[in-house]
């Protein structure tokens, strides 16, 4: 068979018929085959038009193996009754799935159909639905930038309130600090204003005391001027050994009252140079 040419050309169109009718096939097919005068180009046709097995081409098949011309005639039926059979079995399966993928093709045209007919009547709802969509799309970017503004105050015034709170804790250390030492101080200032009363009382005390001590010094000075004068009116010598035992016994008496630079100012403003009664 050249390139090209259709392998139908070589069947009969008898042949075809039987091919194509349904029905006993095998049978019928075997009339026509046992009857026809070129059964070499049957097996031709055939062997063109159904994928044949190896064995069935080694049986079938004069052109590959010259020796199928030699073989019984029973041989030869049965081989090409087997290919037959499986080529009438895989027609039905085809034809069956042939009609099946049509009415599934069919069924999915007239749905399609359906689905374009209700997609052109919901055609306006789609396009108001996809627009209103569209603006709750703008709405949602809107509000997811609000948000993000909003997370960006809400860290910032994080941020701020954690510096308050440190410099709070510092403030509060700080004034933690300075009660202590106020505290301390109030207490140093306690005692110190214990220890100024109590000097305060010692000072009055000395005070009393030095005043009367004065007192004592300059009335006993009064004397000792009295004593003085008196002493330079004596004009007897043998009475002043007495006034000097009385005048030291005075002396005696204001130093054990007076500081030392006391008697000795005291001495030195009218000691025995001025006034003096000695011989």
């Amino acid at each position: 068979m050249g390139a090209g040419e259709d392998p139908r050309s070589l069947l009969s169109a008898d042949l075809l018929a039987v091919l194509l009718r349904p029905g006993d096939r095998e049978r019928a097919w075997l009339r026509v085959f046992n009857a026809h005068p070129d059964r070499e180009a049957v097996l031709r046709g055939l062997a063109a038009l159904i994928p044949l097995s190896g064995e069935a081409l080694v049986l079938l098949s004069p052109w590959h193996n010259p020796r199928v011309a030699n073989l019984p005639e029973a041989a030869v039926r049965s081989a090409v009754e087997a290919a037959l059979r499986r080529y009438l079995e895989t027609v039905d399966a085809l034809a069956r799935v042939s009609l099946l993928e049509a009415q599934v093709v069919e069924a999915a045209r007239t749905r399609l159909t359906g689905a374009r007919t209700e997609f052109a009547a919901l055609d306006p709802e789609v396009m108001s639905r996809r627009a209103a969509l569209e603006a709750l799309e703008r709405d949602i970017a809107e509000v997811d930038k609000a948000l993000e503004r909003h997370h960006d105050e809400a860290r910032r015034q994080a941020g701020a309130r954690e510096a308050a709170e440190r410099r709070l804790a510092d403030l509060r250390q700080t004034i933690a600090q300075v009660e202590k030492q106020t505290g301390e101080r109030q207490a140093e200032t306690a005692r110190l204003g214990e220890e100024g009363a109590v000097l305060e009382q010692q000072l009055a005390a000395w005070e009393r005391k030095f005043a009367t001590e004065v007192q004592a010094a300059r009335e006993a000075q009064a004397r000792l001027e009295n004593w003085r004068e008196e002493l330079s009116r004596l004009p007897a010598a043998g009475q002043v050994p007495t006034l000097l035992r009385d005048i030291q016994s005075l002396l005696d008496r204001i130093q054990a009252v007076l500081p030392p630079d006391a008697v000795a100012r005291t001495l030195g403003a009218g000691g025995p140079g001025r006034g003096s009664a000695r011989p």
